[in-house]
């Protein structure tokens, strides 16, 4: 069976066509490098962890799906109790060893649709999909267990404070939930070292999308947890209960600034 014979092509159209391939051939690559540019511009190059941006464009989808599908979802603020001290005392080598391990716990303990990230110095937030105040509660002492593995077990003088919001309803945007789940922190940082403290964050009204903007929260259900003293087991007068075998007997409430109020 005969070959159909190739045209000959002239010196001039052989030079066009490597042309044609050569920039192909660099577009191709050109687009990957910008592709990874865009991905490393949103990671943070000491933990790995997805960067500030990242996760306020994380926030920002997060807080779309929950009003559009009226779903809750939780932010988990977590900072160092004296990390200035190991910065002073060890280096700042040794800071950002500890920040690594951090790292590498939040990527492994956490679901692949959450975003846990670094949001600032010694401070990492954690976008908690469709989770609400009892998972929050379930999923924030299981990340403090994980990080006591990675990071206080060389590092026995360091604890964390951490602040978890789960919004409900709360047609907020994106600083002013970190600006809640950040406050929560805080609340956590003046009743002691090592604390947790929830709140739960909803707007007034039995439909909250048709209330003035912006609402005054109602009253947020709040506890704060010394991990040292929790008690998930059998001796728990609670423990049949998810939420209270967590919090036990701590829950109080608090008003729009995140103050305890008078119970």
């Amino acid at each position: 069976m005969a070959h159909a014979k190739l045209p000959d092509l002239l010196p001039g159209q052989l030079v066009r066509l490597a042309v044609s391939l050569g920039l192909v051939i660099w577009l191709s690559r050109l687009r990957d490098r910008l592709v990874e540019a865009q991905r490393l511009a949103r990671i943070d190059s000491l933990t790995g962890l997805p960067n500030r941006q990242a996760l306020i464009d994380s926030l920002q989808a997060e807080l779309s799906r929950s009003r559009r599908f009226a779903r809750p979802f939780s932010l988990a603020m977590l900072d160092w109790d004296g990390f200035k001290k190991i910065n002073d005392q060890q280096g700042h080598l040794v800071g950002d060893e500890v920040l690594r391990r951090v790292g590498v716990s939040l990527r492994e303990h956490t679901r692949p649709f959450d975003c846990a990230g670094r949001w600032g110095g010694d401070e990492f937030l954690v976008v908690l999909s469709e989770v609400d105040g009892e998972d929050a509660k379930l999923i924030a002492e299981r990340l403090r267990a994980s990080i006591r593995h990675y990071v206080e077990r060389d590092f026995p003088s360091l604890a964390f404070s951490l602040g978890v919001v789960t919004f409900q309803n709360a047609e907020l945007d994106w600083p002013s939930c970190v600006a809640r789940a950040d406050a929560t922190m805080y609340a956590a940082k003046r009743q002691g070292r090592d604390q947790t403290r929830f709140e739960i964050f909803h707007l007034n009204g039995s439909n909250p999308k048709q209330a003035p903007y912006p609402a005054k929260p109602t009253a947020t259900a709040s506890a704060v947890i010394n991990p040292a003293n929790a008690d998930l087991g059998a001796s728990n007068p609670n423990a049949n209960n998810p939420t209270k075998a967590i919090i036990g007997n701590a829950a109080n409430t608090v008003d729009k600034n995140g103050e305890p109020t008078a119970s």
